[in-house]
């Protein structure tokens, strides 16, 4: 018997890199007659720009929209707000229970790894849910 997929979570920092991100849960999403949360972290600090968060919210949901209608998708964009990218896709998986989770990740030589954490790694340890990950760009 087969496990129906109803629910496909897509994680984004929103870079030009991640547009193939989106695309592919919206693709998986479109085959197995699923929905598609595409969910990204907006992080507010003292060198942030309040204007580049509501700039990056309107290019997601105009990209959303646009990928919705060619697709026939029904997409929903989550914009978190949480201490962590980390915490902000492990939360929604928790609360959203999605069958499939996909993300992207640049590679890494052992060096950058040790040197800075990579969110991927974080969300794949911190969740039991079936995981895509898509590699992106170089370094």
């Amino acid at each position: 018997m087969a496990i129906p997929i109803t629910a496909v979570l897509v994680a984004t920092s929103l870079s030009d890199d991640e547009v193939p991100v989106v695309r592919y849960g919206v693709d998986v999403a479109a085959r197995l007659g699923s929905s598609v949360v595409v969910v990204h972290n907006s992080q507010y600090d003292a060198e942030s720009e309040p204007d580049s968060h509501a700039d990056a919210y309107r290019r997601i949901r105009n990209d959303s929209a646009a990928l919705a209608s060619e697709s026939g998708v029904n997409i929903d964009v989550v914009i978190a707000r949480a201490a962590t990218p980390e915490a902000a896709v492990l939360d929604l998986v928790a609360t959203q229970n999605p069958e499939i989770l996909v993300l992207g990740s640049y590679p890494r030589t052992a060096l950058t790894g040790w040197l800075v954490s990579s969110v991927s790694q974080a969300i794949i340890a911190g969740t039991n849910c079936n995981t895509v990950v898509l590699a992106l760009g170089d370094e």
